[in-house]
């Protein structure tokens, strides 16, 4: 299972850990991370994201780029746990 249809899977799951643990435990997401979800799952606090599946398809690693524009503006920099 790898992009859209994991997406939901995961980030629920991420959530349920999350407010299991009040915010404090660290969650590294990898799990159907793309250009239209990088920032939702960058508010949220999560750190690192990774992203395979994305990139491997034609032209993923040119939409690095607009990765980091997604995030450039993103109040969540400064996010100490997560929400």
């Amino acid at each position: 299972m790898s992009s859209r249809a994991l997406f939901p899977l995961s980030i629920n799951v991420a959530t349920v850990l999350s407010r299991a643990f009040d915010g404090m435990l660290p969650i590294s997401y990898s799990g159907g991370a793309s250009q239209i979800t990088i920032r939702d799952i960058f508010a949220t606090g999560t750190r690192p994201i990774t992203m395979a599946t994305d990139l491997l398809k034609p032209g993923g690693y040119l939409r690095m780029t607009e990765y980091l524009r997604e995030l450039t503006d993103s109040a969540a920099w400064q996010a100490e746990k997560l929400m």
